[in-house]
């Protein structure tokens, strides 16, 4: 099993991977580009759904798109990061809209 995400807070992502009878493997990403947009969602709202899992989010910039549906479990006791990355073109975004879990709408 792996799991991608940002471990030491520097803005990319970072991976660890599982190896059966041998020690987990962790790769450093050290990158330099801070060219990136961090989104935890907080879904209150959602009647039990704290961490509003099923949201998905479009991140618009630069003329181009992006689409993170939120389902953080990876099979087996498995699971990702809780915080959506996307990598931008420039340090900016157009638009971000949210579809919640229960329909709602954020943008």
């Amino acid at each position: 099993g792996s799991v991608a995400a940002d471990l030491d807070n520097d803005s990319d992502l970072d991976l660890v991977v599982n190896r059966i009878n041998a020690e987990a493997l962790l790769y450093e990403n050290t990158s330099d580009t801070n060219k990136f947009l961090s989104i935890v969602l907080d879904g209150a709202g959602l009647d039990g759904n704290r961490f509003a899992i099923g949201a998905r989010v479009e991140v618009q910039s630069g003329g181009h798109s992006q689409t993170q549906e939120f389902f953080p479990s990876r099979g087996f006791c498995s699971s990702s990061s809780y915080k959506l990355n996307f990598g931008l073109p420039d340090k900016s975004y157009d638009q971000i809209k949210i579809t919640w879990p229960d329909g709602g709408v954020t943008e």
